[in-house]
């Protein structure tokens, strides 16, 4: 069970209560919105780009139009990026702002391996989905949400996380977390649920106008593969016909007004012979500084879910490598994967966008108590009229007991100050309040500090910073 808080206003608390099924401790990606797409075959259309906005929400994610006009941001609605080709099956996409710190190490038997390191002072996560018959190791957070856990939809609809080791955060965020169940994205109609597509960045166009011009700018590139069952369209765009498939990448630009024709980026063979071997790539993340990629493959090979390489020149070959963290682990073991697992969607997530502040994400701070992860994601209420700050807190100490969290921020480094305080029953695995932007200011420097209170005890999670 979860409960959240909805303030209106600053003085109008409206309690929510909902029963999804069991989930593991949440993260700091708990409320964040994101850009999904779902595989054809449903009950619901997979021709489009849905957007999920923050927080929890009861309404099935739709195309949405931003609410900023001047400048006008990217449209991500499908007529507009893909007139005439109402059959596009979009199943992997990234904005090119992917965070890939990779670099090829060489190994002691004298191979060259794609390790994945933070710089100092930064934080580096990914965030992604899993194929509905995926189930993970016992000990992962996917494994909880499997089918042969027990839960008949399976963990194809949530999203997880993995934090890097070495990102500046407490060391108890470090690794995966689970983050959204598919009943949070209102996709229970399904009956599988499933995120074939999945990046964060695109949902900031439409929060609030504040948001949407500045990420807009950040969000002119826009890279994809296709099923390989609609692959055969991008012939329409004159595609040759050996890169109709479902391994290759292509790239539009969004020049103020339109989209350009998508064109090809990256072929089945620019990838060398592995991908040529494989029919589909199902996760992709660009980073488009750096010229890094990510891919996930469709075969469920461990190794080939977390694959990087550099982008080569028009023409040139990159092998991809399996991705390491800086201790030269395999990623996806990391996880907690199994064989067979496939991950179906990535995005490598900055905070920053490549700016200097983070503006809708929170960063998680140095401190907390294991297992508690506290989160902030900046958002729009009411088309864009408004903007709010979603705070989650998850994970707990001790025995279930009846207990509150309340939740603080403190303003340009100064005292911190109650936003709310809100029962926690023995069953709550996760809390939310969902607090009025009209009391903050731009420009201002905002710590969220999250406080978790028995009888006994009481216990500060991580903190998060967000520029207003």
């Amino acid at each position: 069970m979860k409960r959240s808080i909805l303030l209106l206003s600053w003085f109008t608390p409206v309690l929510i209560a909902q029963d999804p099924p069991a989930e593991p401790p949440r993260g700091v990606f708990a409320a964040v919105g994101h850009a999904l797409s779902i595989p054809a075959g449903g009950a619901l259309s997979p021709k489009e780009i849905r957007i999920k906005l923050t927080g929890d929400k009861t309404t099935l994610p739709v195309e949405l139009v931003s609410p900023l006009s001047n400048p006008l941001p990217p449209d991500y609605t499908m007529s507009v990026m893909f007139p005439g080709n109402p059959a596009i099956d979009i199943d992997a996409k990234s904005t090119g702002n992917d965070l890939l710190p990779i670099a090829n190490v060489l190994n002691s038997a004298g191979e060259f391996e794609a390790w994945l390191t933070p710089a100092p002072g930064t934080w580096v996560a990914f965030t992604f989905s899993v194929h509905s018959g995926s189930r993970g190791e016992l000990t992962s957070p996917i494994y909880p949400r499997s089918m042969v856990a027990g839960n008949p939809k399976g963990p194809g609809g949530d999203l997880f996380s993995y934090t890097f080791p070495g990102s500046a955060v407490s060391n108890l965020l470090i690794g995966p977390r689970f983050e959204q169940a598919f009943d949070d994205l209102s996709l229970a109609s399904m009956p599988t649920p499933e995120i074939d597509g999945h990046d964060i960045y695109i949902s900031w166009l439409f929060e609030s106008p504040a948001l949407a011009a500045w990420a807009a700018p950040y969000l002119t590139n826009f890279y994809f593969s296709l099923s390989s069952a609609s692959a055969a369209h991008a012939a329409s765009w004159g595609t040759p016909a050996a890169d109709c498939n479902g391994a290759t990448i292509f790239k539009m630009h969004w020049n103020g007004t339109a989209w350009s024709t998508p064109t090809v980026f990256m072929t089945r063979s620019s990838f060398g012979p592995l991908v040529q071997q494989v029919s589909d790539i199902d996760g992709l993340a660009i980073d488009a500084t750096r010229n890094i990629y990510v891919i996930s493959l469709a075969d469920g090979h461990g190794p080939n879910q977390f694959m990087s390489g550099t982008i080569p020149a028009s023409g040139g070959t990159s092998t991809p490598r399996t991705v390491r963290v800086a201790n030269g682990e395999e990623l996806w073991r990391r996880i907690g994967l199994i064989e067979g697992d496939r991950v179906d969607a990535i995005c490598g997530f900055d905070p920053r966008l490549r700016a200097v502040r983070a503006r809708a994400v929170g960063v998680p701070g140095l401190v907390g108590v294991d297992p508690l992860a506290a989160g902030s994601s900046r958002g729009g209420v009411g088309g864009g009229v408004g903007e709010v700050v979603d705070l989650t807190m998850s994970g707990w100490v001790g025995a279930p007991v009846r207990s509150r969290v309340e939740f603080y921020v403190s303003v340009n480094g100064g005292p911190l100050v109650l936003l709310s305080s809100l029962a926690r029953g023995v069953r709550d695995m996760n809390v939310s309040a969902r607090i009025s932007g009209s009391r903050f200011t731009a420009g201002q420097q905002l710590t969220f500090r999250t406080r978790y209170v028995t009888a006994v005890d009481a216990f500060f999670a991580n903190d998060t910073v967000m520029d207003w």
